[in-house]
């Protein structure tokens, strides 16, 4: 059994470094080719934590987007209604990051992503 022993040397913590690769290099890896996926809710994931902040960007994450709508699921209901509560703050913020996006209203959800 190998209960307790090593297979090699320990990684040193700038080798643990080099594994890392940016959230947004992900997920555009992970959506591309999928079919119905709009390249607005691609460039809303590369900026999301920055819009939404570190708490909200977990609760909350970029659906679907369909004739200008952006629909945005919520896993928690009291969060759902913040968020329709700051409506046009997020949509500014959007417009403010992403100048030419398509995006006109916001839409939430809840339900997972």
């Amino acid at each position: 059994m190998l209960k307790g022993k090593r297979l090699g040397p320990p990684a040193k913590p700038e080798d643990k470094l080099q594994d890392f690769v940016a959230l947004g290099e992900v997920l555009e890896a992970l959506f591309k080719g999928r079919q119905g996926l709009h390249p607005e809710v691609l460039k809303l994931w590369k900026i999301w934590p920055d819009i939404m902040g570190p708490e909200l960007s977990q609760v909350a994450k970029p659906s679907t987007f369909k004739r200008g709508v952006l629909t945005i699921k919520v896993t928690d209901p009291i969060w759902l209604q913040e968020l329709n509560l700051k409506r046009d703050e997020i949509l500014n913020s959007i417009k403010e990051r992403i100048p030419d996006n398509l995006i006109t209203e916001l839409r939430f959800q809840l339900g997972r992503y």
